[in-house]
């Protein structure tokens, strides 16, 4: 969270409170340029759950640590830095949260933020007679695969035989920067060697990754897998082209399947299980990114599969919502679009509703009759759909929330 540092009470602006777990939710963040003790003395607050929660996006996929002034995470224990974003629940119709100076905390507090990358590095050996010279490859997409002067190690001269990265412009390094691509070719060069047996040995964190690598010997016209703990041993001789700038290449490449969707029941299921973002008309449906969607309207649907840079997508699949407009609708929402609450006309025996929102959660539910038809709205702004149960089945109808 950025914003100017603030002295004396500070007083949250919190969205609407609400029973429902899914709503009431607010992002909020330290604004002090010290820590701050969750829970205890300095903070006054009405309608809001005494709750907290951090996500640390460094564990798995992000876990969410939480406090409530005596129990929870103790790795967290509600101590706040300086900056970290922190979310709270509120129940109340009109949440107040106000923070005094003191609830800062004079304690060493863990940042929480977006997760860092974790480099992925491979590391080139090259070993002739109990002798080692080695070059790097780190892939953290912070230069271009031309020599980076302000990243890129260049390659320094020994003694006895010498390897280096060649760039396609040309220059021996001995750390290269590398960008996150689907297919890059790097050549490595070999210099200064006498006749007689070398081997080539891999290793690095690069080798656990989605990205896989061969080494292709143009002398010998062979292209070999690269793994881990595994040597590739060569011979060098009086012949020119047994060495030098142009008999080995490095090649990496990140291997994406085609994404297929299937059907199950009423959602569409990618066949990826990570790095799915879905479509609707060819637009991006905001949020879709898990495997499994459950679509609010009909339409060409499509999901793309990303691994590093690299991506496909699925043709496109016609998915229908039957029911959802008939003709001569029976049941009609007024006002709609809507502010606060909508009225569903037209029920003449009890039904059952869902409200999702536009990504296909379901953010309400509840039961409607002859004598009530109003449902309260204490969501943001944007596209829903009301789906009813009825005799006939499921009925399922736009409401566009505007406040």
């Amino acid at each position: 969270m950025a914003g100017e540092v603030h002295t004396g009470n500070f007083t949250f602006q919190l969205n609407q409170g609400s029973a429902l777990p899914n709503a009431g939710w607010s992002l909020i963040g330290n604004p002090y340029a010290s820590p701050i003790q969750w829970g205890g003395s300095g903070w006054q607050s009405n309608g809001v759950n005494p709750t907290a929660y951090v996500r640390d996006n460094e564990v798995g996929n992000g876990r969410f640590l939480q406090w409530n002034g005596t129990v929870g995470d103790l790795e967290f224990a509600g101590l706040i830095a300086q900056g970290q974003a922190f979310w709270v629940k509120a129940t109340g119709a009109n949440p107040s949260l106000t923070i005094q100076e003191t609830a800062k905390a004079n304690a060493q507090a863990n940042l929480y933020r977006t997760k860092q990358e974790s480099n992925s590095t491979l590391a080139i050996s090259l070993d002739h007679n109990g002798l080692t010279d080695r070059t790097y490859l780190d892939f953290n997409n912070q230069s271009g695969l031309k020599f980076d002067p302000h990243w890129d190690g260049v390659k320094q001269q020994n003694s006895y035989y010498n390897l280096a990265t060649l760039t396609p412009d040309s220059v021996l390094v001995a750390i290269k920067n590398m960008p996150d691509t689907c297919h890059v070719t790097m050549g490595l060069a070999v210099h200064d060697v006498n006749v007689g047996t070398y081997s080539f040995a891999f290793s690095g964190s690069a080798l656990d990754t989605e990205r896989k690598f061969f080494l292709k010997d143009n002398y010998l016209d062979a292209i070999t897998p690269i793994r881990a703990g595994q040597n590739y041993t060569f011979q060098v001789t009086d012949e020119a082209s047994t060495f030098g700038n142009k008999r080995f290449q490095l090649l990496a490449m990140v291997e994406v399947a085609q994404p297929e969707i299937s059907v199950d029941e009423d959602n569409l299921v990618s066949s990826a299980v990570s790095g799915n973002q879905w479509l609707l008309n060819g637009e991006e449906i905001d949020g879709a990114t898990e495997q499994r969607y459950t679509p609010v309207v009909s339409g060409n649907y499509q999901v793309r599969t990303t691994k590093s840079s690299c991506s496909k997508t699925s043709p496109p699949f016609s998915y229908a919502i039957t029911g959802t407009e008939p003709r001569q609708p029976p049941i009609q929402l007024h006002p709609n679009p809507a502010q606060h609450s909508v009225s569903v006309n037209g029920i003449s025996k009890a039904a059952a509703y869902t409200l999702l929102n536009s990504w296909g959660q379901v953010v309400q539910t509840g039961l409607l009759t002859a004598d009530h038809r109003e449902i309260e709205l204490r969501f943001s702004s944007g596209l829903y759909i009301l789906a009813l149960e009825g005799e006939t089945g499921i009925q399922r109808h736009k409401l566009i929330i505007q406040k």
